[in-house]
């Protein structure tokens, strides 16, 4: 199994989406989980689940095995043909609002489906009283490492249990100095 890292962001405010976003239709398991097992598949993610076991694991995560599944900050992206092209799960674990899963189907990547999910989410977690999303990831997934990171999100070690805005700013001024230099 990958080593795994958990990142957290403080909720941002976005305009509406001009993609066709929709929330979560649990009636629709079947086909997300077809997507789900095809984004997951030859990468550091994949640990050889079949159709039923994704189908499971998408179950465990409505019927709240990763804390209560947020249905208003969970959403799906269609494309133009009206396929499902990315979904995002959020989830209440532990009185925190995390990114359970987000995943794109192969033909979509870099399209800013997951963008925009991840936004959408900001927005209904705002709604909800929420100031900031975590997610745990793999640390060998760098695409999805570099969405993250271009979006906001920040590494925080595993055993920290409470990051506050003020820690949060100070560390991003420290990366960005650090990456661009004082003067750039």
């Amino acid at each position: 199994m990958a080593q795994r890292i958990k990142m957290v962001k403080f909720l941002d405010t976005f305009p509406s989406s001009d993609f066709d976003i929709r929330p979560v239709d649990k009636d629709l398991i079947r086909e997300i989980a077809e997507v789900m097992l095809e984004a997951y598949m030859d990468t550091p993610d994949y640990e050889g689940e079949t159709l039923n076991d994704t189908i499971k694991e998408i179950s465990m995560v409505f019927r709240g095995y990763y804390g209560d599944f947020l249905e208003d900050a969970s959403f799906m992206g269609f494309d133009e043909d009206g396929r499902i092209a990315s979904c995002l799960f959020v989830c209440n674990f532990k009185k925190e609002a995390t990114l359970t899963y987000l995943f794109t189907r192969k033909d979509q990547l870099e399209k800013g489906y997951a963008t925009e999910l991840i936004q959408a989410a900001e927005n209904a977690l705002q709604e909800a009283g929420f100031d900031r999303i975590a997610l745990f990831v793999s640390k060998e997934n760098k695409p999805a490492l570099n969405l993250y990171l271009h979006l906001g999100f920040m590494e925080i070690p595993l055993n920290t249990t409470s990051l506050d805005r003020e820690f949060f700013n100070e560390i991003r001024e420290w990366e960005l100095t650090t990456v661009s230099g004082p003067d750039e």
